[in-house]
C-alpha cells in the first residue's frame, strides 16, 4: 500500500520539471538588445511582450524580436530587437551605346568615316531596399524605366577597289548587305542610301526617272514597312510611306517624281503575318495612291481590288506589273495571269 500512495507524489513531481519556468517575485534576469545599447534587467514580465512593455520599446510591424512576443521569459535569456526599414531609392544610370563598324565600297582602302554618330541612352532604376539596424542587407530591382534610347554609332571603313571609271547615263540602285546602294554618272561613284541593314528585299524600286527608291523595311510591329528615299542628294533621310505588311510595290511608269507629291503614282499590294510557313498570308489586293516625299501621306489613296482568296496558292500572293500606257496592271499567280 506505500509503494501506491508514492506514486501521485512521483507523478507531480515530474510534471513540475516539465514545466516552464515562470519568473519568481523576485524575477528573472534577461538581457536585452536593441537600438544600439545591451542592456541587462531583472524582471517579473511574464512574456517578451510584456518585457518590451516594460522597457518602453515599440515595434513597427517590419521590425524582427526573437524570441517572438509571445515567448515566456527565462533567467538568462537574451532577448534581440532588430530595426527594420523598407524604403524605395531611384537613380538614374547612363546606357553605353555599341559602336559598328562597316566595310563601304564608297570610302577608299584605308580611311574610315563616321557615318552615325552615337548616342548615350539614359534609364531611371528604382529599388526596394531593407535596412536592418541601419545597416543595408537587401536592394532588389522593381522597375526600370528607359529615358532615352540608345543610338549605335556607325563607322564605315574603307574598301574601294581601284576599277576602272565606266560613265553611266542613268542611275543604278542595288542591295548589298541588306542596304540600298545607288551609283550615278560614274562607276565609282557609289553611295549608300540606308545604313541600317534591315532591308527587307520585299519591294526594292527605282522610279522612271531615278529620282527616288522605293523599299520594304523589317518591322517590329508588322509583316514591314514602306520606305522612299531620294537617290541624288546626299544623305537623304529615308521618309516612311503610309502602309505596311506590303508583299508587292511598284512604280508607275514613264512619269517624274516631284517633292509635292504630282507625279508618280505606285501600285502595292498587302499580305498579313501568321506563325506558319512562310510567315505570311497574302490578302491578294491592289492599292493605288501618290506618295508625298515630304510627309510619308498616301495621296488619293484607292483600293482597286479588294481582298480575295486569290485562287488556288492565294495564301503566297499575287504579282502585279505596270503596262506602259499607265493605266492598266498585269497581274499573275500560281494558276493564272491576266490584265
Amino acid at each position: 500500500m506505500r509503494f501506491i500512495r508514492l506514486i501521485p507524489v512521483a507523478f507531480l513531481i515530474l510534471l513540475t520539471a516539465c514545466g516552464p519556468i515562470v519568473p519568481t517575485e523576485e524575477g528573472v534576469t534577461v538581457t536585452l538588445i536593441a537600438d544600439g545599447e545591451t542592456r541587462v534587467l531583472t524582471t517579473t514580465a511574464l512574456t517578451v511582450r510584456d518585457l518590451l512593455d516594460e522597457a518602453g520599446l515599440t515595434l513597427d510591424a517590419d521590425d524582427l524580436v526573437t524570441p517572438v512576443e509571445p515567448t515566456l521569459l527565462a533567467d538568462g535569456m537574451i532577448v534581440r530587437v532588430v530595426r527594420v526599414e523598407i524604403r524605395t531609392e531611384t537613380e538614374q544610370r547612363e546606357i553605353p551605346f555599341e559602336r559598328r563598324t562597316v566595310r563601304d565600297a564608297s570610302v577608299p582602302v584605308g580611311e574610315t568615316r563616321l557615318l552615325e554618330p552615337g548616342i548615350t541612352g539614359l534609364e531611371e532604376l528604382t529599388y526596394r531596399v531593407r535596412l536592418e539596424d541601419g545597416v543595408e542587407v537587401e536592394r532588389q530591382l522593381i522597375r526600370r524605366v528607359v529615358l532615352r534610347e540608345t543610338r549605335t554609332e556607325v563607322i564605315l571603313v574603307g574598301a574601294q577597289a581601284e576599277h576602272n571609271s565606266v560613265p553611266i547615263s542613268g542611275t543604278i540602285a542595288y542591295l548589298s548587305d541588306r542596304n540600298g546602294w545607288v551609283i550615278q554618272v560614274a562607276s565609282p561613284n557609289r553611295r549608300r542610301l540606308t545604313h541600317t541593314g534591315d532591308l527587307d528585299g520585299r519591294v526594292f524600286a527605282l522610279s522612271s526617272d531615278g529620282g527616288y527608291l522605293l523599299f520594304t523595311r523589317v518591322a517590329t510591329d508588322s509583316l514591314n514597312s514602306l520606305w522612299l528615299v531620294e537617290t541624288a542628294t546626299t544623305d537623304a533621310e529615308p521618309v516612311r510611306l503610309d502602309a505596311a505588311d506590303v508583299l508587292w510595290a511598284g512604280w508607275e511608269p514613264g512619269c517624274q517624281v516631284s517633292s509635292g507629291a504630282t507625279g508618280c503614282r505606285i501600285a502595292y499590294s498587302t499580305g498579313r503575318p501568321t506563325e506558319s510557313s512562310p510567315g505570311w498570308k497574302a490578302n491578294n489586293d491592289l492599292w493605288i495612291a501618290r506618295p508625298d516625299p515630304r510627309t510619308g501621306r498616301l495621296l488619293a489613296r484607292r483600293e482597286v481590288i479588294e481582298q480575295n482568296a486569290g485562287g488556288a496558292y492565294g495564301w503566297w500572293g499575287t504579282t502585279y506589273a505596270w503596262r506602259p500606257d499607265r493605266h492598266t496592271l498585269a497581274y499573275s499567280r500560281a494558276d493564272e495571269i491576266g490584265l
